[in-house]
């Protein structure tokens, strides 16, 4: 997993948009968010008993259930949206409900602007970084079971912020929740001729300091 410290707003998506060209990976998949410090692990599953969940599988179970009510209720979706769970917890995800989803796009542009405007919607450290995910398909799709993780691709329509991030979500497995370990960062002078074969050069952070948001 490398890291590459980006001096402009210009160089993290220049470099971004060429890690986006590269071949062999299948597409490349960006999240941003506000601070370089936190990996990639979804709400639910980030210290749960502070948010009072004692257990989290059981308030997912109860979330679908009823969302899925208020869903035949209230909108004119669809049963084969309204039935699937995936799609229901995007939504519930894009009304601020803590889920075990994370949002991704295949927009490096949408992801640094999530990024950055979180920084600038709360206290900002001078001494922090944002930060930009980029993951190519190949990561999760190559030995997906042993990632804990799989895409989601909800219907674009579903929420005005689904369509903003072009309708893409990683769903994490309960067991194997954060995609990102620290242990295993390393430097990139040049991230995009550090992707290789080895799987571990398919995740990428490019991170900002704060006070270019």
């Amino acid at each position: 997993m490398y890291v590459y410290k980006c001096g402009s707003v210009r160089d993290l998506l220049m470099r971004c948009h060429a890690i986006a060209m590269t071949s062999d990976s299948g597409r490349w998949n960006f999240r941003g968010q506000r601070d370089s410090r936190w990996t990639l692990l979804p709400s639910l599953l980030r210290e749960p008993e502070k948010k009072g969940i004692a257990n989290p599988q059981e308030f997912e179970s109860r979330l679908v259930t009823n969302m899925r009510r208020v869903l035949r209720e209230r909108t004119t979706f669809s049963a084969r949206i309204i039935d699937d769970d995936d799609i229901v917890l995007a939504i519930g995800q894009h009304y601020g409900v803590s889920t075990r989803l994370l949002d991704w796009t295949h927009d490096p542009n949408v992801a640094l602007y999530f990024a950055a405007a979180d920084v600038l919607r709360g206290p900002q450290d001078e001494a922090a970084s944002l930060s930009v995910f980029a993951m190519a398909d190949l990561y999760l799709n190559v030995g997906q079971s042993g990632r804990g993780a799989s895409f989601v691709h909800p219907p674009r329509a579903a929420n005005p912020n689904l369509a903003a991030q072009r309708g893409l979500l990683t769903k994490h497995a309960w067991d194997a929740p954060d995609l990102w370990d620290r242990s295993q960062e390393k430097l990139a002078t040049d991230p995009v001729h550090n992707v290789t074969a080895r799987m571990d050069t398919r995740l990428v952070r490019f991170d900002l300091p704060q006070r270019e948001a």
